[in-house]
């Protein structure tokens, strides 16, 4: 449990040590947005927190039928900022797209995780080419399912990790 808090907590946080990084790697004051954006990244965290210490004594929150612009929206405004130095964010909306039914913050959560290992892995392939990654969203349907893809153009898993990867705590970092 302390490993999974741990994890998901860094994933809040650390799009926010990005922006400060990039802030200070300009030497820029920050701007209205950027004051913006971190004060998001931070309630995020603080949600995340909120919903880590109460998820064990509490009941599965608020479930509803959500379409995809509600919650990847969210998770693309939260991750855009820290991403445009390493790639480019395309999101292939269509007319269409599958209702998904969850807990919102939960969905935000998922979408931000896989973002930020999409960056990460852009980050790894690309170091040569600084910004010219891409990373693609997608939400589709197979079927009655809903299928979220996030593609990246980084090296991809060592077939190692590849072998183990849905297996819990299994990472390549």
């Amino acid at each position: 449990v302390g490993a999974g808090m741990s994890h998901e907590l860094n994933n809040a946080l650390n799009p926010a040590r990005l922006r400060l990084d990039e802030l200070a790697m300009e030497g820029r004051a920050p701007s209205t947005e950027d004051v913006a954006v971190l004060r998001e990244y931070l309630s995020h965290a603080q949600q995340v927190l909120k919903d880590l210490i109460f998820a064990v004594k509490r009941p599965a929150g608020p479930m509803c039928s959500l379409p995809p612009r509600e919650w990847l929206s969210v998770a693309r405004r939260l991750v855009e900022p820290g991403l445009r130095a390493v790639a480019r964010l395309e999101w292939d909306a269509r007319e269409g797209e599958p209702e998904v039914y969850g807990e919102p913050q939960w969905l935000v959560q998922v979408a931000v995780n896989l973002l930020l290992n999409a960056k990460e892995a852009v980050e790894d392939g690309a170091a040569s080419r600084r910004g010219e990654g891409h990373i693609r969203l997608s939400l589709g349907a197979e079927g009655d399912e809903a299928v979220l893809r996030i593609q990246d153009d980084g090296p991809g898993l060592s077939a190692a990790v590849a072998e183990h990867i849905f297996e819990p705590f299994v990472t390549s970092k």
